[in-house]
């Protein structure tokens, strides 16, 4: 996308006109073309590898051949932009492919209770996945691997090796070697359109919808059969030079399945400046998407990439140093919870998706941590673990202010204490006194830090020495008390 369109839409005032202008240059940016399949891929019966093959629905002519290894005796296909998903009659598992980088991918799914898997679609978000152990069993599976459902297809005798998705339906052969297809609903059941394809006499399995109309390939014939939407036959094509019968056939879904723009918007809250940058990473894709901060209540809008309808896309934001996200506005479909994550999942819809963000600066104060010890050397804490530190802190010495969120932080020591001595407690110094003395045998305490700057500071005192019961008195010499603390006007706590 180029930065003249980022920033003619980077505000949302943008007419609805000229959304539907940079919308279609944004689809060809990205090579999603209109529906009307110029190319197909199919998968074939036989041996090991499986022969995957792509070809020109003009000439019939092969434009590209593929030899997968896993399984044998191919059955179903499905084109993603750039992957393939396959599948053999011999195991319960799906494979995927990289065009791109010609590489196996290994398996993404493995369906349990089936010992073969036939044809295959996809809609979008799911999978759906024939068996090939005889019954009429349909799976549907997220992308993930996690099964959604087991559809029943009465029509289906077992074994059916031809399934599509269009337009909301699925539509499946009866079984195999069965040249009748019926229209379900997604629920499955009953058809809701018997015999809305028939090729009387023959042997027809795979089939595929570009958008426009519906192919079917004759297993032994290696003919595609084109129908149109409503399943009136239109003409043949010949696929020319084909070493195996055809099984399942698959055009591109992401060309077919409608396109959507994904737009992130950031709104700048209490303590965030307009203009501030938030980096989101964007998958599928793992794309890195900055969007500056705007002023309340629209904000700043970018476009995050253009996707296949139904694609369920992950927004995360990078969530930098004291800000915190304080509300996440996206479609229905959508999670976002908990909001302080910064995390937004749901589908891509038709149009403009449209996620948003606010931040605020979170309130923040400083921590110093001072650590009383007998003996010397040097001491380290983290605060919040995994959040600030490891800080070094001498003995008899104290670290330099810290900010930190204001209100709770946990401070944990992560020096080995000597053996037969604990880290038996402290005092907090905040709002102009300490507090009484706290007992652990834990290395770590809670600290309410107050917000504020350096002068408002909260002080953690950490005191070693020999075990003490709690209610004793900390020992401490009050001289080496005040030199610690010497220049900051804080007395030593009484104990």
């Amino acid at each position: 996308m180029t930065d003249i369109l980022k920033l003619l839409l980077g505000g949302r005032m943008a007419r609805p006109q000229f959304m539907g202008l940079v919308l279609s240059a944004a689809m060809a940016a990205t090579g999603l073309s209109q529906a009307g399949a110029t190319t197909l891929w199919t998968n074939s019966a036989g041996g090991s590898p499986l022969l995957l093959q792509q070809w020109d629905l003009t000439s019939g002519t092969v434009i590209r051949t593929v030899n997968a290894i896993n399984g044998s005796n191919g059955r179903g296909i499905v084109q993603v932009g750039n992957y393939l998903y396959y599948t053999s009659a011999t195991t319960n598992k799906v494979f995927k492919y990289d065009l791109t980088s010609n590489t196996e991918m290994g398996p993404i799914i493995t369906v349990a209770g089936a010992t073969g898997l036939s044809t295959m679609a996809y809609d979008g978000t799911y999978f759906y996945l024939g068996d090939y152990s005889g019954t009429n069993k349909v799976y549907k599976y997220s992308l993930g691997g996690v099964l959604q459902a087991t559809i029943l297809l009465n029509s289906c005798v077992g074994s059916c090796d031809g399934l599509e998705y269009a337009n909301g339906s699925l539509i499946s052969n009866r079984g195999d070697a069965n040249s009748t297809y019926d229209k379900y609903s997604l629920a499955g059941g009953v058809p809701t359109t018997a015999s809305f394809i028939t090729d009387t006499g023959h042997n027809t399995t795979g089939i595929a919808f570009d958008g426009t109309n519906y192919f079917v390939s004759r297993l032994n014939t290696n003919d595609l059969l084109v129908y149109d939407s409503s399943g009136v036959y239109q003409h043949s094509i010949t696929l020319i030079g084909s070493s195996r019968q055809i099984e399942d056939i698959s055009v591109d879904y992401q060309a077919v399945l409608g396109r959507g723009m994904l737009k992130i918007c950031k709104v700048a809250g209490p303590g965030v400046a307009i203009g501030a940058s938030f980096t989101f990473t964007v998958n599928p894709g793992n794309t890195a998407v900055t969007v500056p901060a705007g002023p309340q209540p629209s904000g700043t809008c970018w476009i995050a990439g253009v996707y296949a309808a139904g694609t369920v896309v992950k927004v995360a934001e990078n969530i930098p140093g004291f800000d915190q996200v304080t509300n996440i506005t996206a479609p229905t479909g959508f999670t976002t919870t908990p909001v302080g994550a910064g995390i937004a999942t749901g589908p891509i819809g038709a149009g403009v998706t449209e996620v948003t963000f606010t931040n605020e600066q979170e309130k923040t104060g400083y921590l110093e941590i001072c650590k009383y010890s007998e003996t010397p050397g040097t001491y380290s804490f983290t605060v919040n673990p995994g959040g600030f530190g490891p800080f070094s802190v001498p003995a008899m010495g104290c670290s330099p202010p810290i900010q930190v969120a204001a209100g709770p932080n946990v401070v944990t020591e992560a020096t080995p204490i000597t053996p037969g001595v604990v880290w038996e407690g402290g005092y907090i110094w905040q709002n102009g006194s300490w507090s009484p003395p706290y007992y652990t045998t834990t290395q770590s305490t809670t600290v309410n830090v107050a917000a504020g700057g350096v002068s408002d500071q909260t002080i953690l005192l950490v005191v070693n020495g020999p075990p003490l019961k709690a209610g004793s008195a900390l020992f401490m010499n009050d001289d080496v008390m005040r030199g610690m603390l010497k220049g900051s006007g804080i007395a030593p706590p009484s104990h």
